[in-house]
């Protein structure tokens, strides 16, 4: 069954192009290998950016021209779009507004993981995301399915460098960083590891590293998992007419369209829209 994918970047096209192309190729290529075959999937960057979702505030900037481009996606024909950062910025807002899936990569991932394995660990690149990540976990209810000590652990990564670096050289020191940190969260007692950032699974399937050393111990890739979810219910839509809950006590349901209408006018959003 067919399906036209978004892939939201949270990042504008220049700031990819100047920062971080190295990586974007090898995106590209990868969400192609992932997709299934009759799955077209589109790389869409946002008009304007706050340079980062590090912290609540710059995530509130960055949210306002990535829920509209996720609203345009829906315009535009799209079946589905995959919000492609770890945090899952903008999620619970898009999944609001449009009625085509809107898929986050560590809502997706980690309920994913439950069904793989009894305790998961988290393995972010800041300690800045911890805070957020969880309260992602509280609101995802899976809490008693993470580790209960330190469940979520930074690798401290230096955003871009050492992903460009991992990138040309997996193996030098982005791996052995990860997997210190890895085996210190199955002495806790995780069997199931989640990179908390999607570019790090690319570096880690480049190197063929899915597994922790020897131990049996999986290495779930977030934004792999995220496309198959997004296909998943692209397809039940399509063939059933299954989507989200439209109760109006729903988390995503019924709103009121006139509201939301008045409320783009005083913004000037639909007008801002055709000007551009």
């Amino acid at each position: 069954m067919r399906a036209l994918i978004c892939l939201q970047e949270i990042y504008t096209k220049s700031e990819i192009t100047n920062k971080l192309s190295p990586i974007d190729k090898v995106m590209a290529k990868y969400i192609n290998k992932v997709a299934r075959s009759d799955t077209t999937l589109v790389q869409r960057y946002v008009k304007r950016s706050s340079g980062s979702v590090r912290g609540a505030y710059l995530e509130f900037l960055n949210n306002f021209d990535l829920v509209e481009s996720i609203i345009r996606a829906e315009r535009e024909g799209f079946d589905g779009v995959i919000v492609n950062c770890f945090n899952d910025p903008g999620l619970h807002i898009a999944r609001e507004i449009v009625n085509i899936p809107v898929i986050g990569v560590c809502e997706s991932s980690i309920h994913v993981a439950s069904i793989l394995g009894g305790k998961i660990a988290i393995i972010t690149n800041s300690p800045v995301h911890i805070p957020k990540l969880a309260g992602l976990i509280e609101r995802y209810g899976v809490r008693d399915k993470m580790i209960s000590r330190k469940p979520i652990r930074s690798c401290n990564y230096s955003f871009p460098k050492d992903y460009i670096d991992g990138i040309k050289d997996p193996c030098k020191s982005f791996i052995p960083k990860f997997e210190k940190l890895a085996k210190e969260c199955i002495d806790d007692g995780a069997d199931v590891i989640i990179p908390g950032c999607t570019i790090a699974e690319l570096i880690f399937d480049k190197a063929g590293y899915n597994e922790i050393g020897n131990t049996g111990v999986i290495v779930l890739f977030p934004l792999a998992v995220a496309i198959k979810m997004a296909e998943s219910l692209v397809d039940l839509k399509k063939s059933i007419g299954l989507s989200k809950s439209m109760a109006e006590y729903a988390p995503y349901g019924r709103r009121d369209v006139q509201l939301i209408k008045q409320a783009r006018k005083r913004y000037g959003l639909d007008s801002r829209e055709r000007s551009e």
